[in-house]
């Protein structure tokens, strides 16, 4: 029975090409190798968020748009992403067959490639591949409502880079408790936590303010040196007294995004 845009949100695949394939470039790419027309992608940016666009690219698929299905989709995937084990298990639907030819990757892709370690499959020697939840791979990010926008582009930009941001807009479950799922990322699944900083945001009163708290509390009980809670501003503001211990980072500054991708970086260094 073929694969079907249900069976692919149920499996978690619609949110792991989300994930892994967040950037317009990366999406249309993976899009346009296995056949669809490029009048027939989705508008990126008309979509919200990587999760949207996917969804209505998975339909389109679904739909008959291209060859294949969506099993030649996550062969094409898997072919990048080799030790993927949501996109493994499809390597078997060979690309050659939907018809499209292979394109040189682009050099978002092998930066990519370069960036994110390898996930060890089932009976690799490593051993059986770890379940998400306990890579501690995440990178919670904190933000106000009224700074989406700007947060979204960073949470693309750290994607295509090949980290794996964690944004309640996107990753958040439907049917999820919002308050305990939060809670349980920034304490058990984050390696570093980044709180995007505005005037709106130091005004609001909110959950903001708790997740910044949280991530204090998970912050005095790291190692001496390590980086864990990054203070990232939007624009000109001043640090919230509870926070201004802590080196930040200008976003709105050239190269300030550069020094937020030193700073996550460190701990692949160490590990």
């Amino acid at each position: 029975m073929a694969l079907t845009l249900t069976d692919l949100k149920a499996q978690g695949l619609l949110r792991e090409l989300a994930r892994v394939f967040g950037s317009e470039d990366e999406a249309a790419g993976l899009l346009l190798r296995i056949g669809m027309p490029r009048e027939r992608l989705p508008i990126f940016r008309a979509a919200g968020n990587p999760l949207n666009f996917w969804r209505q690219a998975a339909h389109a698929v679904e739909d008959g748009v291209t060859a294949g299905g969506l099993e030649a989709l996550l062969a094409v995937a898997a072919e990048d992403f080799p030790h993927n084990p949501r996109f493994a298990r499809f390597a078997r639907f060979a690309p050659g067959r939907t018809g499209a030819p292979r394109q040189p990757d682009p050099p978002a892709r092998r930066r990519m490639k370069a960036a994110r370690p390898a996930v060890p499959r089932a009976g690799d020697p490593a051993g059986p591949a770890p379940r998400r939840d306990q890579q501690r791979d995440r990178v919670f990010v904190c933000y106000a409502r009224d700074d989406k926008p700007q947060v979204m582009r960073l949470y693309q930009r750290l994607q295509g880079d090949g980290l794996e941001p964690w944004i309640d807009a996107v990753d958040l479950l439907p049917g999820e408790i919002w308050e305990p799922a939060i809670k349980r990322v920034i304490t058990e699944q984050s390696h570093a936590v980044i709180v995007c900083l505005s005037r709106r945001a130091i005004e609001k009163i909110g959950y903001v303010q708790e997740e910044i708290r949280m991530a204090l509390d998970i912050l005095g009980k790291q190692p001496e040196g390590r980086i864990f809670l990054i203070p990232a501003r939007l624009e000109e503001c001043t640090l919230p007294h509870r926070l201004q211990h802590i080196n930040s980072v200008d976003l709105f500054l050239d190269g300030g995004y550069e020094k937020l991708l030193a700073a996550l970086r460190t701990h692949q260094i160490a590990e």
